[in-house]
């Protein structure tokens, strides 16, 4: 963990501000410095700390003290995690601590679960930048079937397979929805030959997913972004709602992630 002095720095909190409790339950087995990060007071607090240090342990006291010593309610609470597995363990552990009840109000999981789990309820407040709708049942696509759909759009606009890779379209594509660019702002930007036939590809794949109320696996951060961005009702939903944002990992957020 960092020491004692960076972490107040970083956190912005003085002692007596984070409310520390030695003898709460929540405490026990942390050193200081864990424990300091656990009972972070209001603000940014950023814990930088090396593997095997206990990151995710402070990660979930820290849930669990915001909702049993700063009466929080669970609801408020939003933990994201890059693997299931991770978001699983976290999951447990708090449960075990606030009990099941409790511990099911927060939302817990990868950004890609968070995402598509959220869609569900704002997807059809949205329009997309290039005019397309999609419905709340909407599928998500799977690395076949995004090539399979690849493979479509490319035949279907006469490009030859052999300079347009449906595979390296693909993740060209992927690559441009990691760095937050929609089908139409990658449009504005494209200069090259090669660049404006990938931004044509771009364009027709997503009118194609959008036909089939299908979004592919990088649509779930990017869409959900452009939604917050476009959508003052549900951005205010979701500001009001989540109180309290905890991420785990934070730097290897990729752009997309990081909006």
């Amino acid at each position: 963990m960092v020491l004692g002095s960076e972490l107040e720095m970083q956190t912005g909190s003085t002692p007596e501000q984070t409310g520390y409790r030695s003898d709460s339950e929540l405490l026990k087995n942390l050193n200081p410095q864990q424990a300091e990060a656990v009972t972070a007071g209001w603000g940014p607090c950023l814990v930088i700390a090396g593997a095997g240090s206990g990151k995710t342990t402070v990660l979930t006291r820290r849930i669990a003290y915001l909702i049993s010593e700063m009466n929080q309610e669970a609801e408020t609470i939003l933990a994201v995690t890059f693997t299931n597995k991770a978001a699983q363990e976290m999951k447990n552990r708090i449960e075990k601590i606030v009990g099941w009840q409790t511990a099911r109000k927060t939302v817990i999981g990868t950004f890609h679960s968070i995402c598509a789990r959220l869609l569900r309820y704002d997807i059809e407040e949205y329009t997309t930048p290039e005019g397309h709708k999609l419905k709340s049942n909407f599928v998500i696509y799977d690395e076949t079937d995004s090539l399979s759909l690849m493979k479509g759009v490319i035949s279907r606009l006469n490009l030859d397979e052999k300079v347009f890779v449906p595979r390296e379209m693909r993740y060209a594509i992927s690559a441009l929805k990691n760095d937050g660019f929609t089908a139409q702002l990658y449009a504005q930007e494209a200069k090259s030959y090669r660049e404006s036939r990938l931004s044509e590809i771009f364009l027709a794949y997503q009118a194609d997913l959008a036909r089939n109320n299908a979004m592919d696996f990088d649509d779930l951060i990017l869409t959900f972004t452009q939604v917050l961005k476009t959508c003052p009702g549900v951005r205010n939903r979701h500001h009001y709602r989540f109180r309290h944002i905890l991420v785990d990992e934070f730097q290897d957020t990729n752009r997309a992630q990081f909006d």
